[in-house]
């Protein structure tokens, strides 16, 4: 169990790792040639018996279509979409959160196009 806050529980992110994977539907060989990490090196992740860079992270989250939120966090839940009902917003509150998607995107893209 993590001491505070700060610290990452390699056990948990392990585990979400391996389940994020699972629910894409992909083994470990193809998240190896989607990342260009060594298939060994993900078993290794999924077994807690080696730690990830968030260089790699990053990668095995564009792969997973998961975020390192979610990876990282006992809070964030993978594909609630129940979180944001966009339906019951306003349309000023449409247009920021369709705004801040737009920018996470873009910051996404500049992401992948620097790790590639």
């Amino acid at each position: 169990m993590a001491s505070n806050n700060m610290d990452i529980d390699y056990k948990k992110l392990a585990m979400r790792i391996k389940e994020a994977r699972h629910r894409k539907g992909i083994t470990q060989e193809k998240l190896a040639l989607e990342t260009g990490l060594s298939a060994n090196f993900i078993g290794r992740i999924e077994s807690n018996n080696s730690r990830v860079s968030l260089t790699s992270l990053v990668k095995i989250c564009i792969c997973l279509d998961t975020t390192t939120d979610y990876l990282l966090s006992d809070t964030v839940k993978p594909s609630d979409n129940s979180i944001l009902n966009i339906t019951a917003l306003n349309e000023t509150e449409k247009r920021f959160v369709i705004n801040t998607i737009k920018g996470i995107k873009e910051i996404q893209a500049e992401l992948i196009a620097q790790l590639r």
